[in-house]
């Protein structure tokens, strides 16, 4: 897989530069550094499933708002024919917010992958 450096979007591995943020992709993410908790985080967790990219995309939005960093991964991998077949896109958080995100989405009892 490939990503982008900017967006955190997963690529197949024949694609060369991301759609939304021309810029070349990479094989490995980068640690990001985030203003809202001021130390590296490495660690992403999915803490959402969702067969239509504008679900998550809301989602990560409302989260954003809350001023939790969020991701959504595979929104470039689905269509409407792949969607089932790999999982639907997947709304993603850093370790450390999952518990603030579930409260501020309403998950309960869900656990993140």
């Amino acid at each position: 897989m490939k990503f982008c450096p900017e967006c955190r979007s997963e690529f197949q591995d024949w694609a060369q530069v991301c759609n939304d943020c021309q810029v070349p992709l990479v094989d490995k993410l980068p640690k990001i550094k985030t203003p809202a908790h001021g130390k590296d985080h490495d660690e992403i967790v999915t803490i959402a499933s969702f067969y239509h990219p504008p679900e998550a995309q809301l989602l990560s939005a409302k989260l954003k708002s809350a001023g939790i960093p969020s991701f959504v991964a595979d929104e470039n991998l689905v269509n409407w024919v792949y969607s089932y077949a790999i999982g639907g896109v997947r709304l993603q958080v850093f370790k450390s917010d999952v518990s603030r995100a579930r409260k501020v989405l309403g998950l309960k009892g869900q656990e993140a992958r």
